[in-house]
């Protein structure tokens, strides 16, 4: 190798093994995908912007078992503000409205997840939490179960 090389190749071999340990040391420091445990804190960024679309209020009062809905706000979570469906009546009802006894009107739920926070020390603390909320309701055929007695 020509003197006029050596420098230039101990500069490259310089700088290969000084990003070497510059990289190992960043893998000691990062979160391995390979471990079994997640950790207890991490960092998430809230940035939605995308808007949900209401219930047409035509679904929810011209189906057979309709329902009203209502806010649950709670200004320590993230959703603050969320809707709820309530089912106006506990039998189904008939195409012209009225009760109709041959079904029963139960809620749809589902489990959500969502921030809960308070202040600690000055610094808002997140806890994510679980949230069943009823999101409308069905009209199904009643369970008959007939139970015989004998003396």
């Amino acid at each position: 190798m020509d003197n006029q090389w050596r420098p230039s190749m101990f500069c490259l071999v310089s700088l290969v093994l000084t990003l070497g340990v510059t990289i190992q040391g960043l893998e000691k420091e990062c979160y391995s995908t390979s471990d079994t445990k997640f950790p207890f804190m991490v960092r998430a960024i809230l940035n939605i912007t995308s808007q949900s679309e209401p219930v047409a209020a035509d679904v929810r009062k011209g189906s057979l078992s309709p329902w009203d809905i209502s806010y649950d706000v709670d200004n320590h979570r993230y959703p603050s503000t969320i809707v709820e469906a309530r089912c106006q009546h506990d039998r189904c009802v008939d195409k012209e409205g009225s009760v109709d006894h041959s079904g029963n009107s139960v809620p749809i739920r589902h489990e959500i997840l969502v921030l809960q926070w308070k202040m600690k020390r000055c610094n808002p603390v997140f806890k994510l939490m679980k949230k069943m909320v009823t999101v409308g309701c069905i009209c199904v055929q009643p369970n008959n179960k007939f139970i015989s007695y004998t003396n």
